[in-house]
C-alpha cells in the first residue's frame, strides 16, 4: 500500500507539471489497480509480490 501511495503522489505531481505525462502514467497505473481490486472484491488471492514489482516499475517511470 505504501508503494501505491508513493506512486499516486508521483502521478499527482506529474499531472501538475505536465498533464499529458500524468494522464499517460494514470493509464499505466489503472490496469494494475483494477486487477488487484477486482481480485480482492471477488475473494481471489492477490499476488502482492507481482503488484509490488509492477508498482516499482511504474515508480521508476514516474520519477
Amino acid at each position: 500500500m505504501a508503494k501505491g501511495t508513493k506512486l499516486s503522489q508521483l502521478v499527482q505531481a506529474k499531472m501538475a507539471a505536465d498533464p499529458n505525462a500524468g494522464q499517460a502514467m494514470m493509464a499505466k497505473m489503472q490496469p494494475v489497480m483494477q486487477s488487484y481490486q477486482g481480485k480482492l472484491s471477488s475473494g481471489q488471492t492477490v499476488d502482492w509480490d507481482a503488484v509490488c514489482s509492477q508498482y516499482d516499475d511504474l515508480i521508476k517511470q514516474a520519477q
